[in-house]
């Protein structure tokens, strides 16, 4: 049996230890899965792979699983804070799981610099963090912004180094490409004289002859 739901592919697979089985798999989010007719221990599995159970599950209209992963999710927020971009990525697409949205909401009120924080912010989509520069109310420090700008930028290519004193010319064209749509957002007038000439004199001096 073969169900497709939206981006999921559900298809049963037979029994295992009793129990029956079906694969999950979600193209999107590059994740397959299997669900059992039975409780699932989500210790056995990293983050990536519950909320794509979690998903999976809510395709299935399956409420009791889902109540059960968000609830496993949220008893460790210090792992949901590491992996915010991911977080707050399914929050926003899926309204209904009520406690992770609770979650991102209090998190973000609390410490708007939290998505510069987490291990999987170069992952960010541009649109969304475009959107966080847009909507920031200089609660992030500028030279905080810069510093995640110029990370994410280099994750997002594969030919930048990601120490930018061995960058060439070919370089901070390909780096000024990545970072334009951002510069309009960043108040470079709270930047200090000595952090431009310290960190990206180098690196603005590129982007201005290139955009030039």
């Amino acid at each position: 049996m073969v169900v497709k739901k939206n981006d999921w592919l559900f298809k049963y697979v037979g029994e295992y230890n009793g129990a029956d089985k079906m694969m999950a798999n979600n193209s999107a989010l590059n994740e397959e899965v299997y669900l059992y007719d039975q409780k699932i221990d989500h210790s056995e599995n990293d983050i990536k792979t519950n909320v794509a159970i979690l998903i999976a599950a809510d395709e299935l209209c399956d409420k009791d699983l889902c109540t059960s992963i968000e609830n496993y999710l949220l008893d460790n927020k210090k792992l949901l804070e590491r992996c915010f971009v991911l977080i707050q990525n399914v929050a926003s697409q899926f309204t209904q799981f009520n406690k992770l949205v609770r979650f991102c909401k209090i998190v973000i009120k609390r410490d708007p610099s939290i998505i510069f924080k987490a291990d999987d912010f170069t992952e960010i989509k541009q649109e969304i963090l475009l959107d966080i520069l847009v909507k920031d109310k200089h609660s992030v420090k500028t030279n905080d912004i810069w510093d995640n700008l110029m990370k994410w930028s280099i994750a997002q290519s594969d030919e930048l180094p990601s120490d930018i004193t061995k960058w060439t010319q070919n370089d901070v064209s390909t780096f000024g490409t990545i970072i334009q749509p951002f510069i309009p957002y960043i108040r470079f007038e709270n930047i200090s004289t000595i952090d431009f000439v310290r960190k990206w004199k180098r690196v603005w001096d590129g982007i201005w002859r290139w955009e030039s």
